[in-house]
């Protein structure tokens, strides 16, 4: 697994993997570091911001949580705007 992240570093997959193995073992701060890793080498595609933004508050890192729930935010804004682009698109392209 290591040698992955050597051979790709910019490779999500390992990150989020690693992330998950610690969690299983109990290993919360280290989880934390390879999700907030694999979060940022993909964060348009993250879903996971208020998990970690709540790990964050559980490990009294308070500017990283506010940091988390921003960018989990700006998700569901950016969702928000491209939900609503696509609607007024086809009323006005199909149904007009």
């Amino acid at each position: 697994m290591v040698y992955g992240l050597y051979v790709e570093p910019t490779y999500v997959e390992p990150f989020h993997t690693l992330a998950m193995i610690y969690e299983n073992q109990g290993k919360m701060k280290r989880s934390l570091q390879f999700a907030l890793i694999a979060a940022f080498l993909d964060p348009k595609h993250c879903q996971d911001w208020p998990r970690l933004a709540e790990l964050s508050l559980d490990d009294n890192n308070i500017p990283q949580a506010i940091m988390c729930y921003s960018k989990g935010q700006n998700l569901i804004f950016i969702e928000t705007l491209r939900r609503k682009y696509y609607y007024n698109f086809l009323i006005r392209n199909y149904f007009l």
